[in-house]
């Protein structure tokens, strides 16, 4: 891969890696569920019990997203950026443009 181009997937995989780390703080481990004696409706604990697995879901996937992106920029420093886990070949420039974070090429994404 020409350097030009593994500057740029640096690039992008910074700017996601601290978006996604932003992402994280927006969504927090704990919610306040307030408390039985704050008033006589409970809709405002009900919302909140409803939203706290979407919660886990949503870091769940960010955490995951941002694993393999620090996975992908330590690539880049240790010089495998870019090829398939599989099959060890390289990963196609189209696939690494829509997932700089892939780990695979088209053919073993298909499943060969």
């Amino acid at each position: 891969m020409a350097p030009a181009d593994l500057e740029q997937f640096k690039k992008i995989l910074l700017e996601t890696k601290v978006y996604l780390e932003k992402e994280l703080a927006h969504h927090p481990v704990n919610q306040d569920m307030g408390n039985d004696v704050e008033g006589h409706s409970y809709d405002e604990e009900t919302d909140e019990a409803e939203e706290l697995p979407v919660n886990y879901a949503t870091r769940a996937a960010l955490k995951e997203r941002l694993a393999a992106v620090k996975e992908a920029l330590a690539k880049i420093e240790k010089g495998g950026y870019g090829q398939c886990q599989r099959c060890q070949g390289g990963i196609e420039p189209a696939v690494l443009t829509a997932n700089p974070e892939s780990w695979y090429c088209k053919v073993c994404k298909r499943g060969r």
